[in-house]
């Protein structure tokens, strides 16, 4: 995501900029304090111009998905995809079966989400030994998401909460379906649907895609969703990644020898 980039880009410039204040960084160019100083500043600006970009709303030319018929005006959204040696059958039941152990950066990522909410004393200390053998969606599912959709070749799961608040996230509304999500509108929330899907992709091969979408319920929601999901979006699309070829590997293991 490209504001995310001038994001971490921007915070860069900056701390080279604070660092030339006190001795100045020769070996990047930046031969003064003065220099140091101005660093600083074009950076602080590049990281507070995006974050405050606006988000316009975006909505689908037609109804392709359970997901589209879900939450078919989003502003926010992260689309992956593989190609996967296994018949869409075997594929969606990996994508059911796969566990966090099973997926690369999981744990490491997760901990990084929750520190400033351990930080604050809102979440207990972490366990020994985490449920890590559980399927990961069954997790999804018993920590808050709540199932919107499944019909075979996709899975849709989705949340609502107040995500950009370390202490609190909680929405304060409570879900059961996904007639509950679409006709929620309480001010100051952001809605999140993901999908997992499978398509036949010719010659033994399966298409997998996860697709992510949020849509606020107000503006103040959206600008604040903004900021966080500009700064959490390179972790985001790193798990999403690991977990696709978490489910390729499933999968692709599953299939009997010729």
């Amino acid at each position: 995501m490209a504001l995310s980039a001038v994001l971490y880009g921007g915070l860069a410039v900056g701390l080279a900029g604070l660092l030339s204040i006190a001795m100045p960084l020769r070996c990047l160019g930046i031969r003064s304090r003065r220099v140091g100083a101005l660093v600083l500043g074009a950076g602080l600006v590049a990281a507070v111009a995006s974050i405050a970009w606006p988000a316009p709303t975006r909505h689908v030319a037609g109804l392709a998905s359970r997901l589209d018929e879900i939450l078919p005006a989003f502003e926010f959204s992260e689309f992956h995809e593989t190609r996967v040696h296994a018949s869409p059958a075997q594929v969606m039941a990996a994508a059911r079966a796969v566990t966090p152990e099973e997926i690369r950066f999981f744990v490491a990522l997760m901990e990084v989400r929750a520190l400033p909410a351990r930080l604050l004393g809102k979440l207990p200390p972490r366990s020994r030994r985490p449920p890590q053998a559980t399927p990961l969606l069954e997790l999804f599912l018993r920590g808050g998401f709540v199932m919107l959709g499944d019909e075979g070749d996709e899975i849709v799961f989705g949340e609502v909460g107040r995500f950009w608040r370390a202490a609190d996230t909680s929405a304060g509304a409570v879900i059961h379906d996904a007639d509950d999500f679409q006709e929620l509108a309480t001010p100051g929330l952001a809605k999140v649907a993901a999908s997992l899907r499978v398509e036949a992709d010719g010659a033994g091969w399966t298409r997998l895609t996860t697709e992510t979408r949020v849509a606020a319920t107000d503006a103040g929601a959206r600008r604040a969703f903004a900021a966080y999901w500009r700064l959490i979006y390179p972790g985001s699309a790193l798990l999403r990644t690991a977990w696709l070829a978490a489910i390729k590997g499933r999968a692709e293991r599953s299939v009997a020898p010729d």
